[in-house]
């Protein structure tokens, strides 16, 4: 188990010399991609901060922030109960370990069943003074939550990519109106949602920046003000080159990793850290949109997401249908587990003590009242966060 994640991350960020393993993709890895198996995510999430706070130091400071970031958006796929991370953060003296606690803020319908929410990571420092951490996750594996939904996002036609995970979020803005400094960052799909929050976010009168890798960028140019916006790409990667534009302001680095054009491995650049390499051509947002912007790239931004839109929207369609079934079905099943499970958490608190059972009764008979004013005989008090 540990040599398969070892694999993993070694396939994503390069050694000491520049290069990348292909150890990992093999077929009898693919069991991480395809089953949410809870022990190889938590392997995943321990070495992901192993490798975080190990981070070579002999690199250039804004070489070395820029992989710590790339590594932080895979914390999305590591999660299983986590609740706190440890990351390094850059401060006056060098760099310190900052604990933050781990929060999911969903940014899809609540109509959807759990297995399709898409959710941003949102990470609170317990330290005021370190810098929040905004997450928001691209493309995901069948083995993750919300996998069909990312998929949807990024083939949604005659819109930009991940326009569908792009509206405001009152409980975003909530979380971030109580933060003094939030870092953005987002890899592939995670980067389109990335730029479409940060318009929200302005609203929170909070202090940003922004990180993306090889974002799937906008139609149109987004206008985003003077937010400093730092944008990874690896030169050959597909999914950055084909037809989005990046913030006219934004500082755009494009690292070559080196590949043969004939190798399979040409293919994994969109997932690998070529940031970390010294060498990366600068370019401003508005040098890069001439670069890459062509006839191509907007045949291949429309036409292709649209015909894989097609293909895949019935399977969508009738697996949400059957899933939605399901859940009305079982609700009754659902709804007197729930109050034996109450009626058993009563019988015992009452065995230990009275007062206990009466606080038991309390939380699950007053509170849910408080906060649905509706089934509370008139009290208009909400605790809702």
């Amino acid at each position: 188990m540990t040599k398969i994640i070892d694999d993993l991350i070694n396939t994503l960020f390069a050694d000491s010399e520049g290069k990348f393993s292909n150890q990992f993709f093999k077929l009898s890895n693919l069991k991480l991609f395809m089953n949410s198996d809870p022990k190889l995510k938590q392997e995943f999430f321990n070495k992901l901060q192993i490798k975080l706070l190990a981070i070579p130091t002999d690199a250039s400071i804004h070489n070395k922030e820029a992989a710590i970031k790339f590594l932080i958006n895979f914390i999305p796929f590591a999660l299983t109960n986590e609740t706190k991370i440890v990351l390094p953060i850059l401060a006056n003296q060098g760099y310190s370990e900052a604990q933050y606690d781990i929060s999911r803020i969903p940014l899809t319908a609540k109509i959807l069943p759990n297995s399709d929410q898409y959710h941003t990571l949102a990470l609170t420092p317990r330290n005021p003074e370190h810098p929040a951490q905004l997450i928001c996750m691209g493309t995901a594996p069948p083995s993750t939550q919300g996998s069909l939904t990312t998929i949807l996002a990024d083939l949604f036609p005659f819109t930009s990519i991940g326009w569908l995970l792009s509206f405001k979020s009152q409980k975003l803005l909530s979380w971030a109106m109580k933060q003094k400094h939030i870092e953005v960052t987002g890899q592939s799909l995670g980067g389109a949602v990335g730029l479409a929050q940060l318009k929200h976010l302005h609203k929170a009168r909070v202090k940003l920046s922004a990180n993306f890798y090889n974002p799937a960028l906008p139609i149109m140019t987004p206008k985003l003000g003077d937010i400093p916006i730092n944008i990874y790409v690896n030169k050959g990667d597909p999914v950055s080159k084909v037809g989005g534009r990046a913030p006219l302001n934004a500082k755009v680095y494009v690292s070559d990793l080196n590949l043969p054009r004939s190798s399979w491995r040409s293919l994994l650049t969109h997932t690998q850290c070529g940031c970390a390499i010294a060498g990366a051509q600068s370019y401003t947002g508005a040098e890069y949109n001439k670069k890459i912007n062509t006839p191509l790239a907007y045949f291949t931004y429309h036409l292709v997401r649209l015909i894989g839109f097609i293909l895949i929207i019935p399977f969508y369609i009738v697996r949400l249908l059957v899933k939605l079934i399901c859940n009305i079905f079982l609700f009754p099943y659902k709804y007197v587990c729930r109050k034996l499970r109450h009626k058993a958490n009563y019988k015992s608190a009452r065995r230990i003590s009275p007062t206990a059972a009466q606080d038991i009764s309390i939380q699950q008979t007053i509170i849910p009242r408080l906060m649905c004013p509706a089934q509370g005989a008139g009290i208009g008090v909400s605790l809702a966060s």
